[in-house]
């Protein structure tokens, strides 16, 4: 399911719960972490798997439409 275009492309409160779509995510000591997925209470980071990040651990989320910003730039060339 996708997030609400409300909540594309701009930092919300992360309140546990989670759509399946990538996504980035600000950890509660403020790092970020791009390119994520969510899966069974935690985040996966796409392009390193062995990086998983426990639900608890996250205070914001931030998801995107990669694939459509992907054929926007695409567009100009």
């Amino acid at each position: 399911m996708r997030p609400s275009k409300d909540n594309m492309d701009k930092w919300v409160d992360f309140n546990g719960r989670y759509e399946k779509h990538e996504c980035d995510i600000m950890l509660k000591d403020g790092t970020i972490i791009e390119y994520c997925w969510p899966n069974s209470g935690s985040f996966s980071q796409v392009a390193n798997k062995k990086v998983n990040i426990p639900i608890s651990d996250v205070m914001k989320i931030r998801y995107h439409d990669y694939f459509s910003r992907l054929k926007g730039e695409n567009q100009d060339d």
